[in-house]
């Protein structure tokens, strides 16, 4: 009776990690259900991970001949048949039972009566199998013992089960702070400063390149504004406006300089599916590197020029030159010499203005524009002058124009001396398109056209096709264009005209 009353402790019992966790709990299951049957034995095997194989958990009695780490199948033996079918099994004789038969499991002689038990969870999942056996000389198991072994074997699957759901709770803890492991001393291992924030603008994390960088501590659960207190003077417009525009799901870039400290930094920031990144990465070197090679190469330009401007000059000088000496000896016609002099004087003026537009460095004052007024400003001013060359000029935009950051004036210029180049290759009854698709700029004619040799030298400083051009024109086209971050293509096809195409950087609204 008082192993009867050791049966039902079961139930008020529990595996805890103090307790001696879940090892602990099956010994006693094995040991209190061998003592309630009067069994010579009993045994519990557990699943594994890949559910696939079943080890040995616990086992009591004198009557089992099994080795520690024993596993089974499923489908293997009387065990394995009630796993794979999930069904307990009162077994007297393996040969009463049609699956065992068809399995060709052999009646053990030792052995006079078994219940096999599997652990079912509710979810129908099979996490291991109870197996009470009672050797000859005993009587054998009844159904009443097997409903109350069903009943154990349901108490115990739901602990095992819970067991294993804790098991997997843990992993994934382990791995997710692993993980978070790993991402730290990667971000930390970064030459860029990282701010992650949630999606109210509160800091999650920070690495520390991001401290060391702008003088910013950025501890977890301030807000960004917070955060950024100690950022340089120079920097916090730009770090505002990226972050409040990642934050509203549009990614931003942003190129800082200051000019107090001579440093640079690039700012990028991110929307994620839950908050935002900020990328902060200090390019001093970087740009100073660029801006060294890019005065380098126009060096080399300005001599190139130098000796293009020298046969340039020499030229109109020689008008000049001979227009004096006739001015000297044909006094009456001292007028018409005097007005060749001046023509020609003007001529070099304009070619020394074109020399040092392109020599010196271009000074930019960035605002927001849009390329659509622009466009119709600088096509209006033109509309006089095609007029009178009777080519027809249109102006074509497409979808509405985004805000780019731009110098008014030099956009103004590019169009300016794409506009002119079009109609000096353009003749009579000839058309010219300018074209604005988001920010993308295009002016085409239908105009004699250039070959790939041509197209390919157009922007080489002093580089002409016409009889009384400099070549600069383009050359500080494309300066201008790469001074705002954008690009210049030109397509051409000979007889059939010439299209260039620029594209400029958008600014994204805050």
């Amino acid at each position: 009776m008082r192993a009867r009353n050791d049966l039902w402790t079961l139930f008020d019992a529990s595996w805890t990690t103090d307790a001696g966790g879940l090892d602990k709990y099956l010994h006693a299951v094995v040991d209190t259900c061998a003592a309630a049957f009067d069994a010579g034995g009993a045994s519990l095997f557990v699943a594994t991970d890949d559910t696939i194989t079943y080890r040995l958990a616990a086992k009591a009695g004198t009557e089992l001949h099994i080795p520690e780490g024993a596993t089974l199948f499923p489908g293997d033996g009387i065990a394995g048949a009630a796993i794979l079918h999930k069904t307990p099994m009162l077994v007297d004789d393996p040969a009463d039972d049609p699956e065992l038969q068809r399995r060709g499991v052999p009646r053990r002689a030792e052995l006079q009566s078994a219940m096999i038990v599997p652990l079912v969870t509710r979810e129908g999942g099979c996490v291991g199998v109870l197996n009470v056996s009672r050797g000859v000389g005993h009587d054998p198991f009844t159904k009443r013992d097997l409903r109350r072994a069903r009943t154990i074997a349901a108490h115990v699957a739901l602990a095992v089960g819970n067991a294993m759901l804790f098991d997997k709770m843990d992993v994934a803890v382990r791995q997710a702070r692993e993980a978070n492991v790993r991402l730290r001393t990667v971000l930390d291992c970064l030459g860029v400063g990282m701010l992650i924030l949630d999606p109210e603008g509160t800091v999650v994390q920070r690495n520390l390149q991001l401290c060391a960088m702008i003088g910013v501590s950025a501890a977890p659960g301030l807000s960004w504004e917070e955060a950024l207190l100690l950022a340089p003077e120079a920097m916090k417009p730009a770090l505002r406006e990226v972050i409040r525009a990642a934050l509203l799901g549009q990614g931003l870039r942003r190129q800082v300089f200051d000019g107090t400290e001579g440093r640079s930094w690039r700012l990028v920031g991110s929307p994620m599916r839950v908050g935002i990144a900020l990328a902060v990465e200090d390019v001093t070197e970087i740009d100073r590197a660029q801006r060294e090679a890019a005065r380098t190469n126009r060096l080399a330009e300005i001599g190139q020029m130098t000796a293009a401007i020298a046969h340039e000059i020499r030229n109109p000088l020689t008008g000049i030159r001979s227009a004096a000496q006739m001015v000297q000896a044909v006094s009456d016609e001292g007028a018409e010499f005097g007005k060749m002099i001046e023509e020609e004087a003007l001529k070099l003026n304009a070619l020394c203005d074109e020399f040092l537009d392109f020599a010196r460095p271009l000074s930019l004052h960035f605002d927001d524009l849009r390329l659509d007024e622009v466009a119709k400003h600088v096509v209006a001013h033109h509309r006089e002058a095609f007029a009178a060359a009777d080519v027809a000029l249109s102006l074509e935009t497409y979808g509405s124009s985004p805000t780019i950051q731009g110098d008014r004036r030099r956009v103004e210029q590019v169009l300016h001396n794409l506009l002119r180049n079009a109609l000096e290759a353009s003749s009579e009854g000839g058309a010219v398109k300018v074209r604005i698709d988001g920010n993308r700029l295009t002016v085409s004619d239908r105009g004699v056209g250039m070959d790939d040799q041509t197209s390919n030298s157009l922007f080489t400083p002093f580089f002409t096709t016409k009889a009384s051009g400099t070549g600069l024109g383009l050359s500080n086209v494309r300066k201008i264009v790469d001074a705002h971050g954008g690009r210049i293509h030109v397509h051409s096809v000979p007889g059939e005209g010439t299209e260039f195409e620029v594209d400029f950087e958008v600014r994204l609204a805050a």
